[in-house]
């Protein structure tokens, strides 16, 4: 079978390919990935990944690395690798490399970042290490090397995975107010709630590991607090982490972020909060029909019917509106005489 020329840009598709290769049956990424590999006509994933792979962008970061411009992404990158090293003894060679490499300046920048991580390893564990890397260095920092390692690729994937996670966990929280957000942030996963217990801030492996139940529990929390189902963020806080009044474990509207039991629970109120909200505005248009167009005028007759229909009435105010404010805005842009 002849080879099938792929671009960079075909490789996170791929990648997302060979997880649900994975999950369906049930085999290694690895194995996965070398099944895409034979149906696109090489010999390993390997292989595909050497001839498409946009390698400008990783030999950049290498040489900036290597030059002594150091970002944070490139630290991090080191700090991943030197944790696992005990458990990879492949990345050893490369480690060394990367930490012969490293001046002062990155050392008070990675111990920083070690101390966010949770592992238990000590700043002096991570200066032996580097003063073992800077004795035994011999022969220089060699790019070709590093970017023919396969592990340098998963490290990279994974730094970039976690910064989009953190993007997107960062989205979903912004319409929410910041107290919410903290607490949500501090909030420490799991029935058993002890001292060790990681949090979605220390921890964005925790939203990835949860992102399906976090990202539909947000979703909920800001559409509650969008359409005013709380007098203020202390109302919306004191719901959060108060006990759900149907669940005799006492767990609360927070554990929605990892338990399908509650998630049901923060959905059921959201329905019914949101159909009360409806309902104040319908009694508000029934109270003052002139706020509603007249084609539609006539589904207020009957409270369900309005019910039922509250979209549509709601679009129709809305497209109502829509003249008169353009016309004030057109009025406030005049210039004054």
């Amino acid at each position: 079978m002849s080879k099938q020329r792929l671009t960079p840009r075909e490789i996170p598709t791929l990648k997302r390919l060979a997880k649900t290769i994975k999950r369906d049956q049930k085999i290694s990424h690895s194995e996965a990935l070398n099944q895409i590999a034979f149906q696109y006509g090489y010999s390993a994933w390997s292989q595909l990944h050497s001839e498409a792979i946009d390698t400008q962008r990783v030999e950049q970061l290498l040489r900036e690395f290597a030059d002594g411009k150091r970002e944070q992404c490139h630290l991090n990158f080191v700090l991943r690798l030197w944790e696992h090293q005990a458990s990879l003894p492949e990345v050893r060679p490369v480690v060394s490399k990367m930490l012969s490499q490293l001046t002062a300046d990155d050392e008070l920048t990675i111990t920083a970042l070690l101390a966010e991580h949770s592992n238990g390893d000590s700043p002096e564990d991570l200066f032996a290490a580097i003063e073992m890397a800077r004795s035994e260095k011999d022969a220089g920092f060699d790019k070709a090397e590093l970017l023919a390692s396969e592990i340098f690729e998963q490290e990279i994937d994974k730094v970039t995975d976690d910064q989009e996670s953190v993007a997107e966990l960062d989205e979903l929280l912004a319409p929410l107010p910041i107290s919410t957000q903290n607490m949500i942030l501090s909030y420490r996963f799991g029935e058993i709630r002890d001292a060790h217990a990681s949090t979605l801030a220390e921890d964005v492996e925790l939203y990835k590991r949860n992102r399906d139940n976090v990202n539909k529990a947000l979703l909920l929390v800001a559409e509650l607090y969008a359409f005013g189902a709380f007098s203020d963020s202390q109302a919306l806080n004191q719901w959060l982490k108060s006990p759900c009044l149907n669940d005799t474990s006492s767990r609360c509207p927070l554990d929605a972020l990892w338990n399908n039991g509650v998630l049901v629970f923060v959905k059921q109120y959201a329905e019914k909060a949101h159909e009360m909200f409806q309902r104040c505005m319908i009694q508000d248009w029934r109270s003052n029909p002139d706020k509603v167009p007249s084609e539609v005028r006539h589904l207020l007759d009957d409270k369900d019917i309005a019910l039922r229909n509250f979209s549509t009435i709601e679009r129709a105010i809305f497209a109502d509106a829509i003249p008169e404010m353009a016309s004030k805005l057109e009025d406030a842009m005049k210039p004054i005489k």
